[in-house]
């Protein structure tokens, strides 16, 4: 269904903490049936807005926002953390992936439990958020494998999931997960886990 012109596509103001992504579509001069669409832009605290292609990191340092990640696995000395971003839904996977970098990570990005393994094993990041239910191979079996590698015992494994009763956080705990977020995450949530606080 071809949504009106100027209606949100994705919900504005999901708590992210200050940090918000827009995506508008807008009726097009070619017509209705040829909508032109505003992918993304990012709101910061303090107002400070993140236009299209913009330079994210000038503008968390203009709003006075700095995130550091040091102190965090492999983090420490100069070096940044990497993380493996594991969701099948692409929108969450890019919203985390500005989150991350603008907080001074670098990112990798797989979109199901197989990919994930396979970019554990071959990029060897510090860190893993990994969505439970994902297709082919689900979170708990891809945090089991993600364990089992040479490197896997190192790493802090995070669940980020919709499923946030008690019996859901047990259940990743037994997977072998760090930690299990719940989703929507804040921003100040999901930087504190990273950091293992």
């Amino acid at each position: 269904m071809l949504r009106q012109p100027g209606q949100p596509l994705a919900r504005s103001g999901a708590p992210l903490d200050g940090v918000r992504a827009r995506c508008t579509i807008r009726r097009s001069p070619q017509g209705p049936d040829w909508p032109s669409v505003t992918m993304p832009e990012l709101d910061l605290p303090g107002g400070t807005a993140v236009p299209p292609g913009g330079d994210a990191a000038q503008c968390v340092a203009a709003a006075g926002q700095s995130v550091s990640s040091s102190g965090l696995p492999g983090g420490g000395g100069g070096g940044q953390s990497s993380v493996l971003v594991a969701d099948d839904n692409d929108d969450v996977v890019q919203a985390l992936t500005m989150l991350l970098e603008i907080s001074g990570f670098d990112v990798i990005k797989a979109y199901d439990g197989l990919e994930a393994v396979a970019a554990a094993e071959r990029e060897q990041p510090d860190i893993v958020l990994l969505d439970i239910g994902m297709p082919g191979l689900d979170g708990h079996a891809a945090c089991r494998r993600i364990r089992a590698l040479p490197q896997g015992g190192r790493l802090r494994i995070i669940a980020l999931s919709g499923w946030g009763q008690d019996s859901d956080a047990r259940r990743s705990t037994e997977a072998g997960f760090d930690g299990h977020l719940v989703k929507p995450v804040e921003s100040a949530e999901l930087l504190r886990a990273l950091h293992g606080a």
